[in-house]
């Protein structure tokens, strides 16, 4: 991964300590500490050499890093009635390269999330604008960055082990990343404040390049070990992360920071149960817990893609002559919540809320030669869909957007026998991709359809597998009963499945592609039951994603 440096970086606002909690409620903090999930977090990455630390943590206790400088000293220090200036520390992670990024400017933090393939994750933590000075350093051959406000080990790193300073100014004087939230005592050594919470550091030298780690979240260090991490105490300190989120009347009432914050309160749940409590306390659903299909918030794309002609299609190819072209003006519709804690966010953990397009957005073919190898992992649509479409959400929505891992058919056609053998291969045909935007599955949609499938066509054991593989039901569907029919006749539809485009009925592309024929993937027809369409053939465009 290249390097992401921006010269000139904004330090953010600054603000006294009585305007904190309304700096957080303007943009929406996100809270770090979520809860975790057994899988090992990507973490950022660091130096492929640790560097020893004097102190060590003995019988579980944690150390502060900077004692090995002698720079700390007893007690807490500071003016307890002198207002605190804050900034906000922004988190990003990078799936390609699984390093996490931490800065306190919001335009390197919305560039990064929108333009360079980076996954904006919130607020991290809360950091004063002047204390102890925390570096960002770069290793230009390994690609990472590190933070430390270790005076002894960024001049080994710099010195010895290739690293360089990365937020100098255009004269070249090296800048703090933030600030840790210390000041110095009448003995001249640093002590953190009254309110400062710990940064917690950990190492991990299994992983190649080995890597650091830091977390203000209790929970998350004490459990990380247990995935070979090496615990490495206190980096440096934060202050407190207050956010009040206001419970308004509808999810159309809040603002898209203001429902990250709440997807993470979600996301922070341990059971579905629990994570419905928080959406019906903040108004996500009705008293009942069940979603209608009207849970929904407008959204304005600054453009749109169209068909301009006729084309003819069958089940394998089109036929005719059409162009696809983007109309440039602003094109509002609305997204609906399909489900809370259902998909897996690939930064780890829970997403707290997934959101599906209540009609079509636009329309795009699955691929532009009549085949579905590679399934959804290889199509054009995927590429378009996380490409040139994203760009056209408002940054607002983009920046809080979280990628989530999709299981999907990736193979394309396995065979047309309906055997236990093709069923055996339908299981190594499903894997998982990393999506900003995805397409639903038909399983996401209609729910599991083995004994349809099975009773239908003689067997049909490779279809059911392969399509019951790809998620499980979301709750808008399940609430509102949608379901395959079990004796193998004709699907039904239902009308919560019924999209428009323009006004008028369509069908939508599903990412399922089909598993016993090489040219088609699913789609909801304009009816709402599904079918085989070509890949070829434009399409509705109905997207998921994940806060």
């Amino acid at each position: 991964m290249g390097r992401s440096r921006f010269n000139g970086t904004d330090c953010g606002e600054k603000v006294g300590a009585s305007a904190l909690l309304a700096l957080l409620s303007a943009v929406a903090a996100v809270v770090f500490a979520a809860a975790l999930s057994s899988a090992q977090p990507a973490c950022a990455l660091a130096d492929e050499a640790s560097l020893a630390l004097d102190a060590t943590a003995a019988g579980g206790n944690e150390t502060e890093l900077d004692g090995v400088d002698g720079e700390t000293g007893g007690g807490t220090t500071g003016d307890d009635d002198a207002a605190i200036e804050t900034t906000t520390v922004w988190r990003l992670y990078n799936p390609a390269t699984s390093e996490h990024l931490w800065t306190t400017s919001y335009h390197e933090y919305e560039v990064l999330s929108t333009e360079q393939g980076w996954n904006g994750e919130g607020q991290g933590w809360t950091a004063p604008t002047s204390g102890k000075p925390v570096y960002r350093l770069y290793n230009p051959g390994i690609g990472s960055h590190h933070y430390t406000a270790s005076e002894r080990e960024i001049n080994e790193l710099v010195t010895n082990q290739g690293w360089v300073y990365d937020n100098d100014d255009k004269y070249g004087n090296h800048r703090p990343s933030f600030y840790s939230a210390e000041a110095k005592g009448s003995d001249g050594k640093w002590a953190p404040l009254d309110e400062a919470l710990p940064v917690y550091r950990l190492y991990n030298e299994g992983i190649v390049p080995s890597q650091h780690h830091l977390s203000t979240s209790k929970r998350e260090y004490n459990a990380l070990p247990d995935s070979g991490w090496q615990q490495e105490g206190t980096a440096f300190y934060s202050l407190p992360l207050v956010v009040e989120i206001p419970v308004r009347s509808c999810l159309e009432d809040y603002s898209w920071s203001e429902v990250k914050a709440i997807a993470d309160k979600i996301s922070a749940c341990t059971s579905e149960a629990d994570a419905l409590k928080v959406a019906k306390s903040y108004n996500l659903v009705g008293s009942s817990g069940k979603l209608t299909g009207n849970e929904t918030k407008k959204v304005t794309l600054s453009k749109w893609l169209y068909i301009v002609g006729e084309p003819q299609f069958t089940n394998d190819d089109i036929i005719g002559d059409y162009d696809l072209r983007w109309c440039e003006e602003d094109f509002t519709i609305e997204v609906q919540i399909l489900g809370f804690w259902h998909d897996d966010k690939t930064s780890g953990g829970k997403a707290g809320i997934t959101f599906g397009f209540k009609d079509i957005a636009g329309q795009y073919y699955m691929n532009p030669t009549p085949s579905n190898a590679g399934g959804w992992k290889s199509s054009a649509m995927r590429a378009w869909l996380n490409g040139d479409f994203y760009k056209t959400l408002p940054s607002d929505l983009r920046a809080v957007i979280s990628a989530a891992n999709k299981a999907s058919n990736n193979t394309g056609y396995i065979g047309s026998e309906e055997t236990d053998a093709e069923a055996a291969r339908a299981a190594t045909a499903v894997t998982v991709t990393s999506d900003k935007l995805w397409l639903l599955s038909k399983v996401e949609c209609y729910g599991d359809s083995w004994v349809y499938w099975v009773n239908r066509y003689e067997g049909g054991k490779c279809s059911a597998a392969v399509y019951a593989a790809e998620g499980t039901q979301y709750q808008l569907y399940s609430d509102n009963g949608v379901s395959v029919p079990v004796d193998g006749t004709e699907e039904q539809g239902d009308p919560i499945l019924k999209k428009t485009f323009n006004g008028a009925p369509s069908g939508w592309f599903l990412r399922s592609a089909d598993a016993v024929g090489s040219t088609s993937f699913r789609r909801v027809c304009s009816d709402t039951t599904w079918y085989i369409f070509p890949a070829t053939a434009p399409c509705g465009v109905v997207a998921g994603f994940c806060l």
